[in-house]
């Protein structure tokens, strides 16, 4: 909404689309302001600012929902519009007068804080405390600077003067010409700070060479008490369906998703596990999913059909969405690969399939998925008890005549 500051008199509002909790502030340039939301959809506006009223169907002049920002702002810089997603890194050049997409490159990390633009230079930091400075530039541009510090950042960066001002979680940095850190300093902070991770779970979160789900499935295959208790302990279908229980857990962001649901609607949640004495599912946070949905019906959920359970091959249909690193597939080929258990692979046919997984080998190409995307990608049903297929070796985004798009 828009106000006159005079006297407070609404001049015009715009009806979102969708999403809630905005963390991205509004900007103005060219006579349009543009505004983003958190949440569920993401979606990005660009609104003339010259309307009266209800100006949702005259003075929206662009919006777009691919790699938008939940968090970290946008910058404007003359015509181009510059942001970074918070998950992944991606930035996105656009232009500023259509939307439409100049460039895009792959920073890496998780972007909570703001991208500032100084010099000519856009600055963009990250949790994992990595500092990496772009041109602005309408090409794709190199990386000009890429520095890693032993912190992390939320807090967006400022400038005084020359001078580069960076806030992390534990320091307040300064950074400017002429200046350097004696080697007595820099030894005496490596040495704090190894303290605190050598004492902390930190240090084990930080270890990205760390494959758990191989560990997981290593313990599994070594432990034969963790494994009866695993195997002995799964919730039977039978327990929940149809009955009221009560799901614990819920915390952080998806406290936001909670409150968009009201009484009597449906939503889709992944849970950790039940406890039958008490009557409540634990939240799986893991899965990432917690969301309004319609109201259930197998065949819009990816319940496999009996013949086609244990398939071993390759998928091709078209993406009905992409949310917590799983989609859900309505298949138009199914190709069975030898060794595959399904005995009538057809049986998918036309049907919608969830395929789960894409936070290993393919969590970048992942964020690159869309509503109405038709993919080729190879899947394994490892587990008869469940409906979700595991995705494998091959993602490729295709177009209708069956030619690659860009993703593999």
């Amino acid at each position: 909404m828009a106000y006159d500051p005079e006297n407070g008199d609404e001049l015009w509002r715009v009806l979102h689309p969708g999403g809630f909790n905005v963390a991205a502030r509004p900007l103005f340039a060219h006579d349009m302001i543009y505004v983003f939301t958190s949440g569920l959809t993401g979606h990005m506006l660009a609104v003339k600012v010259d309307g009266h009223d209800d100006v949702t169907e005259s003075h929206i002049a662009w919006t777009t929902t691919k790699s938008t920002p939940h968090i970290p702002s946008p910058v404007i810089v003359d015509k181009l519009l510059f942001m970074v997603t918070d998950k992944g890194g991606i930035v996105r050049c656009l232009d500023a007068f259509t939307g439409q997409e100049i460039w895009k490159k792959r920073l890496g990390g998780d972007h909570w804080a703001s991208p500032i633009c100084a010099d000519g230079k856009l600055y963009f930091l990250s949790k994992q405390g990595d500092v990496t400075v772009l041109p602005v530039s309408r090409e794709e541009p190199e990386i000009l600077a890429k520095n890693s510090l032993n912190a992390s950042f939320i807090a967006s960066p400022a400038v005084a003067g020359s001078a580069l001002i960076l806030r992390s979680t534990t320091h307040l940095y300064c950074l400017a010409n002429g200046f350097e850190r004696s080697a007595e300093q820099v030894v005496a902070d490596e040495e704090v700070e190894g303290s605190k991770l050598e004492n902390s779970a930190i240090s084990i979160a930080k270890n990205a060479d760390t494959d758990w789900e191989k560990a997981y499935a290593q313990l599994i295959a070594e432990n034969a008490g963790v494994r009866e208790k695993i195997e002995s302990g799964g919730v039977k279908k039978e327990q929940i369906v149809g009955k009221q229980v009560k799901l614990v857990g819920v915390a952080g962001q998806f406290l936001d998703n909670l409150l968009q649901i009201k009484r009597g609607e449906t939503f889709k949640v992944r849970t950790g596990d039940f406890n039958p004495e008490t009557n409540e599912l634990g939240f799986g946070f893991k899965f990432q999913v917690l969301e309004r949905t319609s109201p259930f019906k197998p065949e819009d959920f990816g319940v496999l059909p009996d013949a086609f359970r244990g398939f071993q091959g390759e998928l091709v249909g078209k993406v009905i969405e992409a949310t917590g690193y799983e989609v859900l597939l309505e298949v138009a080929e199914a190709k069975a690969a030898d060794g595959s258990q399904a005995t009538d692979a057809s049986s998918i046919q036309g049907r919608r399939i969830r395929i789960a997984g894409f936070y290993n080998d393919h969590r970048d190409l992942f964020t690159d998925l869309h509503e109405g995307d038709s993919i080729r990608v190879s899947v394994m049903h490892r587990s008869p008890a469940q409906d979700a297929l595991d995705v494998t070796k091959t993602l490729k985004k295709i177009s209708l005549a069956g030619t690659t798009n860009g993703l593999d």
